[in-house]
């Protein structure tokens, strides 16, 4: 390639320099091209050579593209910041293919680095700050409508003011209804959503740097249910941090309360951060009785609760989600009110009451069975995890087998729908539920395709979990070294992790390798 040819070049005649001096000198993108020649070669004239032949608007279009945040993009992006039509930008997207300033990544376009850094040049010489910022402003607004009117469509059927599984809701932020998405379902959202995280997850960013707060506060809260069904899949602390912040700053304490209850189930669910979980929803739980907002309250308590089980204070989450169970009650908000049950039958689950979370869990179950409102996805998500808790249920009661049809249920739900994280648990807890039942074989499979998505999403605590029960299955088949093996790894996922739950499975993996 001709630029690692420049930089040989460049070192071979400048044998004072050292590898180092000359990375540093590339770090400076402004600099980078300039860099990159050597007497008569030269990345930038390379590409002027190409960019030179191209048609005017094909041109702008080259330009332009450089102002999209993401690392690749699709036409109707190119469209909106070119400020032409997505078939005119279809067709420039392919000529510039053609002329090799672009790549491919099927039906989406991607620059190399330096060609990046050139099409940026030329939109600073070629185009007055006025175009570039109205361009850019208008690539942002874009993308935050979108990432809305996405978000919207997993938005309950409870998010609409004449519905019965919502009555009491307050204020809806969302002026991005479905009637107006250009979205046929929330499959099709969750598609764009996925693919164009990088663009949406940037306008963001950009947008809460420069006190968009209004727009902020509404994409953060209209990804509420899809964060939901994708737990893992964006980064949701940081997501609903700026969606805090810009609440906090635009003086609106009921989205505030809001996004402080989703930033506290970002903190727990998806980053086994217990202790930062709840504190931001003590932080909700406080501002939403302040504001007199029971919704809020509630859903802060539920979620409290969850972390309570977590770290071993079950009987004050029972009481937690009881209270939250009443709250949603009043109101009339059917689908919090399941919630709560469903995190109180997990109270009374790590009570041993294991009969009575079975019966709350199959009521969870059946109600969602019916739809509740929820979207396509949400309600699949929402019956699958009642799966889950009623096999958790069953388990305790010894009912194996039927605890391992729920979890063999559940994960193919959740397979079908794109959770890998619950998908992951969902294997996880069938290996658990075989390994009791005495059939290794299958339970270690189970342990190891669990494994293997844990780690595919990078989630420490849950890897070191498995390790841990793929070791007792080794040790259980007189396979010494490798349970070693398995509990040194499982410890070294523990790393500083610290939770109640943590700090016991690190003491137990401690002590037995010190006695293998």
């Amino acid at each position: 390639p001709l630029a690692v040819r420049i930089a040989g070049n460049r070192l071979a005649s400048r044998p004072q320099w050292s590898v180092a001096w000359l990375v540093d000198l590339l770090r400076d993108e402004r600099r980078r091209l300039t860099v990159l020649t050597a007497g008569d070669l030269g990345v930038r004239s390379a590409f002027e050579v190409s960019y030179r032949q191209l048609d005017p608007v094909i041109a702008r279009v080259f330009r332009r593209a450089s102002l999209i945040p993401g690392t690749d993009f699709a036409p109707a992006l190119v469209a909106v910041v070119a400020g032409i039509d997505e078939e005119t930008a279809s067709t420039a997207l392919e000529e510039l293919v053609e002329a090799g300033l672009l790549l491919t990544l099927g039906d989406r376009y991607q620059f190399h680095d330096l060609v990046r850094l050139y099409a940026k040049e030329r939109l600073d010489a070629e185009e007055p700050q006025t175009r570039r910022t109205a361009a850019h402003e208008r690539m942002i607004g874009w993308l935050l409508l979108r990432t809305r009117q996405a978000g919207v469509m997993f938005e309950p059927d409870a998010g609409r003011a004449d519905s019965p599984f919502d009555a009491g809701r307050p204020d809806s932020p969302f002026d991005a209804g479905r009637a107006d998405s250009p979205f046929d379902d929330d499959r099709a959202a969750a598609y764009w959503l996925d693919r164009e995280s990088g663009n949406w997850l940037a306008a963001l960013r950009d947008a809460a740097r420069r006190g968009r707060h209004t727009e902020v506060v509404a994409v953060a809260r209209a990804l509420h249910w899809y964060s939901d069904a994708n737990s893992h899949r964006h980064p949701w602390d940081e997501i609903f941090s700026l969606g805090v912040a810009a609440a906090r700053a635009a003086g609106s304490p009921r989205d505030e309360a809001v996004l402080l209850n989703c930033l506290g189930w970002a903190r727990y669910f998806c980053q086994d951060r217990n202790v930062d979980g709840l504190a931001a929803l003590a932080r909700a739980l406080e501002l939403a009785r302040r504001i007199g907002d029971r919704r809020e309250q509630a859903w802060a308590l539920t979620y409290t609760a969850a972390i309570l089980v977590r770290t071993g204070r079950a009987g004050t989450a029972v009481d937690h989600s009881r209270r939250a169970v009443g709250l949603f009650r009043e109101i009339g908000y059917a689908l919090g009110e399941q919630s709560a049950a469903s995190a109180q039958g997990g109270a009374l689950a790590a009570l041993g009451r294991f009969a009575e979370a079975a019966e709350l869990h199959r009521g969870v179950l059946a109600f969602h069975g019916r739809g509740a409102g929820l979207s396509r996805t949400g309600a699949a998500v929402a019956r699958a995890g009642a799966m889950m808790s009623l096999g958790a249920a069953l388990a305790g009661m010894g009912q194996l087998r039927d605890a391992a049809d729920q979890y063999a249920r559940a994960r193919r739900v959740f397979h079908r729908c794109g959770a890998t994280f619950s998908e992951a648990n969902a294997v996880h807890r069938y290996g658990l539920a075989l390994a009791s039942l005495g059939e290794a074989h299958a339970a270690a499979e189970a342990l190891r395709a669990a494994l293997d998505l844990y780690a595919a999403l990078s989630c420490p605590w849950w890897e070191a979990q498995t390790l841990s029960a793929l070791a007792a299955l080794a040790g259980a088949a007189s396979d010494p070294a490798a349970a070693r093996l398995l509990r040194q790894r499982a410890l070294d996922r523990c790393g500083e992790l610290d939770a109640p739950q943590v700090r016991t499975l690190r003491a137990t993996l401690r002590r037995e390798l010190a006695g293998s």
